[in-house]
């Protein structure tokens, strides 16, 4: 099984964030003509999210268009509207993970998106706290 990786000055601190890229999920996927390919994020993996969520206004620079919208609740509100997009997560060493994505504010700094257990579901993600490490198992 293939697998990435990630070490942190302070896992326990910060978190673990990983850097990936932001792509639409096909090739089918309507975007504005002009638009780039892919985008950097730097992304929070976040158990307690059970979406992956996008910093508001990041599906816009790659010219994605919602699939549907839906409400969901927050860690601060309830019954927030929000698009989804359909979504290419790559992370590093280049695996590919396809998900439904929501687009909603995110207030943390440096934060572009969470990877939520949509995403963790396809992998298998190892804690190793004494050694400040992450490892994503494909």
């Amino acid at each position: 099984m293939p697998a990435v990786s990630l070490k942190y000055p302070d896992l326990q601190g910060n978190g673990p964030t990983v850097e990936v890229r932001l792509a639409p999920a096909s090739s089918i996927h309507k975007r504005k003509r002009g638009t780039k390919d892919t985008l950097p994020l730097t992304a929070l993996i976040d158990t307690g999210a059970s979406t992956t969520v996008l910093k508001q206004g990041l599906p816009s620079c790659l010219g994605l268009r919602p699939t549907s919208n839906t409400y969901v609740h927050t860690a601060s509100s309830r019954d927030v509207l929000c698009d989804e997009f359909a979504v290419s997560l790559i992370l590093p060493r280049g695996f590919r993970i396809r998900t439904t994505a929501l687009e909603l504010p995110l207030s943390s700094q440096g934060i572009d998106c969470l990877i939520g257990r949509d995403v963790l579901s396809q992998c298998v993600m190892t804690y190793i706290g004494v050694e400040n490490q992450i490892v994503l198992s494909f």
